[in-house]
């Protein structure tokens, strides 16, 4: 992001092209939204996936929380729908701090916003507006969440690792939670 809310892909000499953070001579703009883009999340398996999370509060912004499936696209320009829901299930009007594809199930979305933690099962639905919601704060507190990050090493004494797929959540004053259910 630019620091606000304009999304700028770099491609390299290769060809390769990955969603940066940073100014270089290979940026561009691919998107902008009505708000400030507070995080991105990259499905590990599929780079051209991503979820945009959208903070601040203002009557004008419904929507924080997009999904696009072709990220990667040059022209045209990828494409980016809300996946905030509609039904009675959708997540609620704030803030979104956080947000996690799930490493295995990219269907799984985890979001950290002003009131805590939300998932949906269904992130992939082919209608945007179907996507559902449901609130994760048990044993935790409604609380601003303003990180996730996923373990996605995969266990082993070649790596070292024995927490694979362990989410873990930092909160604003409660402290850091972890997720084993993934």
């Amino acid at each position: 992001t630019d620091g606000i809310n304009t999304i700028k892909a770099t491609v390299l000499p290769s060809g390769a092209c990955f969603i940066a953070n940073f100014p270089t001579t290979n940026t561009k703009p691919i998107k902008s939204f009505s708000a400030t883009v507070t995080h991105i999340s990259v499905n590990p398996k599929n780079a051209s996936h991503v979820v945009v999370a959208l903070g601040q509060y203002d009557s004008f912004i419904t929507d924080h929380i997009y999904r696009s499936t072709d990220a990667l696209s040059t022209l045209p320009l990828p494409i980016f729908e809300s996946i905030q829901g509609t039904t009675a299930s959708k997540l609620p009007q704030m803030p979104v701090y956080s947000c996690l594809i799930e490493k295995d199930e990219s269907n799984i979305v985890i979001v950290g916003t002003e009131y805590g933690m939300f998932a949906t099962q269904n992130a992939d639905d082919a209608v945007a507006e179907n996507v559902k919601w449901s609130e994760e704060n048990l044993g935790m507190s409604i609380v601003p969440v303003y990180q996730i990050r996923q373990q996605t090493y995969g266990n082993g004494w070649t790596t070292g690792v024995n927490n694979a797929g362990v989410v873990y959540i930092s909160t604003h004053g409660r402290g850091i939670f972890q997720c084993t259910k993934y």
